[in-house]
């Protein structure tokens, strides 16, 4: 199936929910019109009865809207994970909003949509808008504000790449439908052209564990260039290619080396000091020291060893004795092969210190750099060389307290609650509920354990039903403390649960 059949099958889908839509929201709205006009309908004919003045019945009017409203709207609570976006609380009650509360002014719709966010949302918002209030702020820029701050956590083409790789796991058929079409939707495939779809194809094949680099930096590219096309993507994935593999490739190792030339015997002809003039006799036609009328005042040198010419003379010191003992931060030891006494330049300035040789990274000691008096004044200027703690139990105290008023709900009594993930229980296709009877336990234990169950209900740990198919036991653990108990949860190793994977599976 190429990227034009996919681009049409996605068009007609998306169509026929929209006229879907479409048609449930003119239901809709046509209902919510007949029971508003029937509801200012009586509101006149009870003014006329009270005899109010026509000055005060539109603010009652607009007052009775916007509490219907506000009764009828839900609270907005930011869940990403979940799908809990402004953008889906919006586009489902903008509707509402706009067609039944037609009599309220702009300023009082964005009161109404302020009103029904929860207090983080609330306290996000507000800190976003400072130093402005919400009520400086206009109906249209509000709803802007809130679609940035509580819309999508992720890019569009990383939306529209999970898209493609939806798959289903443990949902039912119809849950894992409307899973598609939700992700569809959050994708956007409206505006895809036929470049973008081959490029999200294109990375969509690159499913290696090695090339997840690869398909960071495709998304990206995508992100911040829409037009790129296939041509242009793969050419620079392929450039990053070339280039991490040329630095990951180790680099030839070059010793640095003395090459030793000796000149080997020429003929007079040849001899480039023909013209020069000897300082000895003065006389032109060879170099001093190879003068016949005069006896060299030097010592003979004995004769040495012909070096060749392929002679190498490396510049490796012989190492002496170790004279210290090393540790690393855990306390192992660090081998130390030796020492060897050396002059050394630092940044322009000489000096001559020991150089210890050991089996670890390059470490420039405070003796070295004792003598480059720059470096040692700039790394001394700020160093601290007296620590007053004075003030501090009073710093711990403050901090505590300011931590205590800022995260009320972390440091409250009993226990927490985790809301970002939901945990599931995966059990084999052929398991058969089994409903273990309750054990026998001594009766003056039985006014504790209801205590502690009541105090479980209250903390949300359990949650009180009527009717299961599946039960175990409890134990009773007592603790040392006389006036504490806790219930252990105890289960008989069952082979219902589904085997949890391993590395041979």
């Amino acid at each position: 199936m190429d990227a034009d059949t996919l681009r049409a099958i996605l068009d007609a889908q998306a169509m026929q929910q929209q006229k879907a839509f479409d048609a449930q929201a003119m239901q809709r709205q046509m209902r919510h019109q007949k029971t508003l006009d029937a509801v200012m309908e009586r509101m006149e004919r009870m003014f006329s009865a009270m005899g109010a003045t026509p000055a005060g019945a539109p603010a009652s009017t607009a007052e009775f809207v916007t509490n219907s409203l506000s009764t009828r709207l839900p609270e907005f609570t930011y869940d990403p994970d979940s799908g809990c976006r402004f953008d889906v609380w919006y586009n489902r009650y903008e509707d509402i909003i706009a067609n039944d509360g037609s009599t309220l002014d702009d300023a009082a719709k964005a009161r109404l949509i302020v009103s029904k966010l929860d207090a983080a949302t609330y306290a996000r918002f507000t800190n976003h808008i400072l130093p402005k209030k919400t009520f400086d702020v206009s109906l249209d820029e509000t709803v802007k504000i809130l679609k940035e701050l509580f819309g999508h956590d992720t890019s569009v083409f990383a939306r529209r790449y999970a898209y493609l790789r939806t798959q289903r796991n443990d949902e039912t058929i119809r849950d894992y439908t409307g899973l598609v079409n939700r992700h569809r939707e959050m994708a956007e495939f409206n505006d895809v052209t036929p470049e973008q779809m081959k490029c999200l194809v294109w990375i969509c094949g690159l499913a290696n564990p090695e090339d997840a680099d690869i398909r960071v930096r495709d998304l990206r590219k995508m992100e911040n260039n829409p037009q790129t096309t296939l041509k242009e993507l793969s050419a620079e994935i392929q450039q990053f290619v070339d280039t991490r593999c040329q630095a990951l490739r180790k680099p030839a190792i070059i010793n640095t080396v003395w090459y030793v030339s000796q000149r080997r015997p020429h003929w007079a002809k040849d001899c480039d000091f023909a013209n020069k003039t000897c300082h000895d006799c003065k006389r032109v036609g060879h170099k001093k020291g190879y003068c016949k009328n005069f006896t060299s005042k030097k010592k003979p040198i004995p004769k040495q060893k012909r070096r060749s010419a392929n002679n190498v003379v490396t510049a490796r010191p012989k190492l002496l004795p170790p004279l210290v003992s090393l540790k690393s931060a855990n306390n192992t030891e660090i081998n130390v092969r030796g020492h060897f006494n050396c002059n050394f330049n630092i940044d322009g300035h000489e000096g001559r210190g020991n150089c210890h040789e050991a089996d670890t990274t390059s470490l420039l000691g405070l003796d070295w750099i004792a003598q480059d008096e720059p470096l040692f004044r700039r790394l001394t200027k700020g160093a601290i060389c007296n620590v007053s703690a004075s003030k501090l139990n009073t710093l711990r105290t403050s901090l505590t307290k300011q931590l205590q008023k800022q995260f009320v709900t972390v440091f409250a009594p009993g226990l927490g609650r985790c809301v970002k993930s939901k945990a599931h229980l995966a059990l084999k296709p052929d398991a058969k509920p089994v409903f273990g009877k309750a054990r026998p336990v001594p009766y003056a234990a039985l006014p504790r354990i209801s205590q502690e169950i009541d105090r479980l209900v209250a903390a949300d740990v359990l949650s009180p039903i009527d009717h299961s198919d599946w039960a175990a036991p409890i134990v009773v653990v007592q603790k040392i403390s006389p006036t504490l108990r806790r219930l252990l949860y105890w289960t008989e190793r069952r082979t219902q649960a589904t085997p949890a994977p391993t590395s041979n599976a």
